[in-house]
Order: C-alpha cells, then structure tokens, then sequence
C-alpha cells in the first residue's frame, strides 16, 4: 500500500497492464476452467438422488431469499444486501460435506 501511495496516479497507469488489464485477463480464464469443470463432473449426477439436483438449483435461491429477507428487516443499505445475497447464494457447496481438492 506504501508503495501505491507513493506512485500515485502515474504509478497506477504504468502498472496497469499488469494489475487491472491483467486481472480481467485471468477472471476471463478462471470462469472458462470452472465451466470445463462444471461439464465434465455433470456426468457424476448419474445415479444420485433426484434431491442433490433440486439443491444445487434451489439452495442458492433459497439462501438469496433469507438474506434479503433478512437485510430489509435489519434495514441494511441496497448495496449491502445485493453483496450479502450474492454471498450467501454462492456459498451453497459448504453445506453438502464434501468438499474435493481440485489439485492433488
């Protein structure tokens, strides 16, 4: 942070390529892998209960729902409550108890 604070604006503009450009880059890559991923393991749904299907689809929905619930009781700000939301709907693998390293 020491070293952004002192560069400033034209530190920024050179080091742009490298930090903004380059991270858009990479999400653009990351996304791509997970759907390859998404595609290849759609095949491990065979032979499993109608049920893991339903939650995959309806527990992000579901969690999205409580949490906006929740935020418009506490009066929580709109921007708050989408990013709580956004949250609380990705957050649905933590709760099938198996979690699968990607690299090992």
């Amino acid at each position: 942070m020491l070293v952004g604070l002192i560069s400033s604006d034209a530190g920024q503009k050179i080091m742009a390529p490298f930090s903004i450009d380059l991270f858009k880059g990479m999400l653009a890559f990351f996304l791509l892998d997970m759907r390859l991923m998404a595609a290849k393991n759609f095949s491990g749904l065979k032979g499993k209960p109608p049920i893991t299907l339903f939650y995959a689809v309806g527990a992000p929905l579901v969690h999205a729902a409580v949490t906006l619930g929740l935020c418009k009781l506490l009066g929580l700000a709109l921007g708050d409550t989408i990013l709580l939301m956004v949250l609380a709907a990705s957050a649905s693998y933590c709760c099938t108890g198996r979690i699968t390293p990607r690299f090992t």
